[in-house]
């Protein structure tokens, strides 16, 4: 593999594509979310020969559905397998990885103190994360799903609805609220 542009260069949205085998299902409403804060910042990784984007997908997603005609684009020159393998690496070293829990709620209590909760807003957390992890840290045992935080004797039904959440693929507070009533659910504070 060889990097054609070192530097990125501004390829028109309608010139790329999705790569057909890309299994990532990202999230997209919170990548937009993020765009609209901190603006479109990095670039798209495409493989030269076909065009298709190979890391970047969804911010190239979040980016259209924002009206952004033209993207930031680094070039690699590479074979089929090549291509898949960096679409594959880049996806799972973001999933296997880690945070020190401690340092990632000094960073949020320094926007939320400086800032208010509203500084939030385009870093992919809410002050209900921020809670959450302030109880890991102490050692309270919590269930997640989705944006919902469970007490961990409720296991049984956060199984079920992260499996519905899964399947029927939706991310919107609402559903997601409304299910919650209806099941007389109600997350940990």
């Amino acid at each position: 593999m060889r990097v054609i542009s070192q530097d990125a260069v501004k390829v028109a949205a309608a010139d790329l594509r999705a790569h057909p085998q890309n299994p990532r299902r990202g999230n997209v409403f919170g990548i937009k979310q993020s765009i609209q804060e901190n603006g479109f910042y990095g670039s798209l990784l495409v493989q030269q020969r076909t065009n298709f984007i190979l890391a970047g997908w969804h911010r190239f997603l979040a980016g259209c559905e924002l009206g952004i005609a033209y993207f930031p684009v680094r070039y690699v020159a590479c074979d089929a397998e090549t291509a898949l393998r960096i679409l594959l690496a880049d996806n799972r070293t973001s999933d296997v990885a880690g945070y020190s829990d401690q340092s990632l709620l000094d960073v949020l209590d320094q926007l939320q103190e400086s800032y208010g909760a509203a500084e939030l807003v385009g870093t992919g957390y809410d002050p209900d994360d921020v809670a959450l992890l302030v109880k890991q840290l102490r050692g309270e045992e919590t269930a997640r799903v989705g944006e919902y935080t469970f007490p961990l004797e409720r296991q049984e039904y956060c199984n079920w609805l992260e499996d519905l959440h899964d399947a029927a693929g939706f991310n919107h507070k609402k559903i997601f609220a409304e299910i919650l009533r209806r099941m007389d659910l109600d997350p940990a504070s």
